[in-house]
Parts: C-alpha cells; structure tokens; sequence
C-alpha cells in the first residue's frame, strides 16, 4: 500500500514556512543594522547591511508576496507591515539629520565631488573637459591618478590647487583662492586621503573639506578613521562643507554618528552614487554635508558617462541658510 499524496495545500505551507524564516531574519536586520556595534563579530554584517538597509527591505516586501501566493496571506501581509514600518522609521530618522533646500537662495558655490576610480578607461583629456564643463567653482576628486598629465591644463580655470604631491587620493582644484590648506591621512593605509581649505568666495569665506574614508566593515581602522574625521571638523568655526566617498548611505552607523559628532546635515534626497550603473537603484555613498550658514541651494549626481563606477555629486550651496534646531534624540 502506497502512501497517499500530500495534498497541494500542505506543501504550499511548508514552503511558505521555509520562506518565511529567512524573510523575517532579513526584515530583522535591515531594521536593526545600524545599532550592530562596531569592533565586534556583527561588525562586517552590520555595516554592509545598514547602508542597503532599503534595499533589503524592497527583498523582504518581495519574498513577503511569495509567502502571501503560497497561501500564507496573513504572514505575508504582517512582514509587507514591518517592511513599511521599518523604511518609514529609517526615512523619519534620516529627515531629522537633514537641511531643506533652498532653491530660491543665491548660489554663492559650486563643488563638484568626484571619485575618479584609479582605473578610469576615459582619456584624461575627456575627464579634465567634463570636469571644465560642470561649471563647479571647486572640484575636488578622489583617486585622481589619472588627471595628472591634465594638471598644467587645468590650472588655466583653477588656478588655485591642492593636492597630487605624491599619491593623487584626494585633490582640490578651485577657481577661488585657498588659504589655510591641509592635506593628510586618516590612517596608516591611506595616505593623503584627506585635504581641507578655506576657500574665499565673494559672498565670505567657506571651510571646504574633502575625505576618502576606507570600507567601514575594515574592524578597529575603518572605526578609528572616521572618529579621526569627526575629531578634524570639529574644531572648525563659521561656514563648512564635507565632500566625499564615505563608503556609506547617510542612515549608515557611521554617517549617523559623523552628524552627531559634527553637526553637518545631509541633503533630503540625497542622490545614488554607486553603481554608477545602476542609477537611482545604487547607493548614496558620496557625500555633501553642510553646516555652520552653509545650505544647499540644490544637489543632483553628475558624471553618468565620466568612466567611473561612481556618480559624482554637483552642489550648489549658499552661506546664508538657516540653521535647523538640533534634535533632542539625535539617533
């Protein structure tokens, strides 16, 4: 005597069973990625997942659709309801670090924020026109091998340059003058990956600061070196803007907690930089911070056909924003 068939019913729930365990696990750590403490065993975990923590959640409302066709439409419907509560939670957090443009204020700079990529297959030549034509007043480019031979030629619309000593991490080209440079590392492992400028605008003077932080998931360094960033804009007075890779989306640990130590405010929206493939679907890992009078008066990504796997960053700022109130929470 044979056994009989499961019936189709049964093994639909056992399916949407075996889905939704894992489904749960990842709604789970998309929401709580951001307090997984560094320098422990939840380090490399928690900082790769609290940057795509969005993302994780679009995969969790899918797998929740699958449960919810296997026949467990109320599971499925209950983790579609974290998911949402989970983005509306991060999203709510993250408005409260941020500045509202003003798109009316004058315009008083322009930066322009690019990591080059060492292995840009664009001519040099093509990336110093592009850089020309972005109509930035001071651009400043991470991993910028590349645009060595264009230097001299550069110098004819920014005259006023920091950086490409030796190892061309970070460097600054300006069509106003700098004053008070500073260019040096972060850490042992990447050297001249940060430079700060007063740069003199006709509307007043600007603390400019560039910085390539390494991969945040890189245990007690990557933790260090950010603490060392913090420390350095800290002591700065007056109007201040921060550029750069930071290696992590705004709701990350990390960018979390260099807004509290600093006080700089993200854009609302800010936009994806990488993949530069995919577009709006990437991640928001460079970064414009404003602070101390400095606003945005708009920001978008720039660069789409620049060769780099990164967006760069346009920004249009004034030095006459007002200031939000900070927050009692700040987390």
């Amino acid at each position: 005597m044979t056994d009989a068939p499961i019936p189709y019913r049964k093994r639909f729930a056992f399916l949407a069973g075996f889905v939704a365990g894992p489904t749960v696990g990842l709604l789970l750590l998309a929401a709580l990625a951001r307090y997984l403490p560094d320098r422990s065993i939840f380090q490399v975990i928690g900082r790769v997942a609290d940057s795509v923590a969005p993302q994780l959640l679009v995969g969790v409302v899918g797998l929740a659709l699958v449960i919810a066709l296997l026949g467990a439409w109320r599971s499925g419907l209950l983790i579609v309801l974290g998911a949402v509560v989970a983005a509306g939670y991060i999203g709510w957090k993250h408005t409260e670090r941020t500045i509202a443009l003003a798109p009316e204020a004058s315009v008083d700079l322009r930066v322009l924020w690019f990591n080059m990529l060492n292995e840009n297959w664009l001519p040099p030549e093509d990336i110093a026109a592009g850089l020309v034509a972005s109509g930035a007043d001071v651009v400043v480019l991470g991993e910028a091998v590349k645009i060595t031979s264009q230097m001299r030629a550069l110098r004819e619309v920014f005259p006023y340059q920091v950086g490409c000593q030796q190892f061309c991490a970070v460097v600054m080209l300006s069509k106003f003058p700098l004053e008070v440079t500073r260019q040096g590392r972060l850490s042992p492992i990447s050297p001249e990956r940060y430079i700060r400028a007063r740069v003199v605008t006709e509307a007043g003077e600007v603390t400019l600061i560039g910085s390539h932080l390494i991969k945040p998931w890189f245990d007690r360094l990557s933790t260090d070196e950010a603490h060392r960033l913090s420390h350095r804009i800290e002591v700065v007075e007056g109007p201040m803007v921060l550029v750069g890779d930071m290696n992590a989306a705004p709701w990350s640990r990390r960018m979390v907690h260099l807004h509290l130590d600093t006080g700089l405010r993200f854009a609302p929206l800010p936009p994806a930089t990488w993949p530069a493939q995919a577009g709006a679907l990437g991640v928001p890992i460079d970064h414009v911070m404003v602070g101390g009078g400095a606003g945005f008066v708009s920001l978008s990504a720039w660069g789409a056909d620049m060769g780099s796997n990164h967006l760069g960053l346009l920004a249009e700022i004034t030095l006459d924003a007002p200031q939000p109130q900070p927050q009692a929470s700040g987390n």
